[in-house]
């Protein structure tokens, strides 16, 4: 499996930020780390994550699903420059930087946890290094009809982000639900 950050990195603890935000490097890095920071809704209380959104908003991208979203970092980081109403924000997104989007059904109910984590130079240089993952209510990685782990590379999560380039390939939160 290749390195989302550093796999040699000590395994202990939860992950630290730096003052820019992101993950710090001296956190532990394989991708199995990463995405059990995600069980029971962990960084949902972990200092490093920012609640950005002020209320849920109508997803994009499933009908009567709507999304709230925790990012690492402060809540006037790069990350709040990004609008899915307009593009071309130039926002730089710097590496270890970690975005949560949880999914809600009409009822509030959290449905799934997807994530996406800018990785170091190299890492996935077709999107901008970043990281995509799916996990269940709870945290668990999701799987694909074929059995394999909905995380990592996923190329079919391409055909939305790469278009939006010169916004670090995110949507961002619209304005009317960005906390303030």
């Amino acid at each position: 499996m290749s390195p989302l950050y550093d796999e040699h990195r000590d395994r202990g603890g939860p992950p630290t930020t730096t003052d820019a935000g992101a993950i710090d490097p001296k956190s532990p890095g394989s991708e199995e780390y990463f995405n059990s920071w995600f069980r029971d809704g962990n960084y949902k209380s972990h200092p490093a994550f920012t609640k950005v959104t002020s209320a849920p908003y109508p997803s994009a991208v499933t009908a009567g699903s709507k999304i709230e979203v925790y990012v690492t970092g402060p809540l006037d980081g790069p990350y709040s420059r990004i609008s899915p109403d307009r593009s071309g924000s130039n926002a730089v997104m710097v590496p270890r930087t970690i975005i949560v989007r949880e999914v809600l059904d009409a009822n509030g109910k959290l449905t799934k946890i997807t994530v996406m984590a800018k990785g170091l130079d190299g890492y996935n240089p077709a999107l901008g290094d970043w990281y995509f993952g799916e996990f269940d209510p709870r945290g668990n990685v999701l799987l694909d009809a074929k059995g394999k782990p909905r995380t990592g590379k996923l190329t079919d999560c391409y055909g939305c982000h790469l278009p939006r380039a010169k916004d670090a390939y995110l949507f961002g939160v619209p304005d009317s639900a960005r906390a303030r």
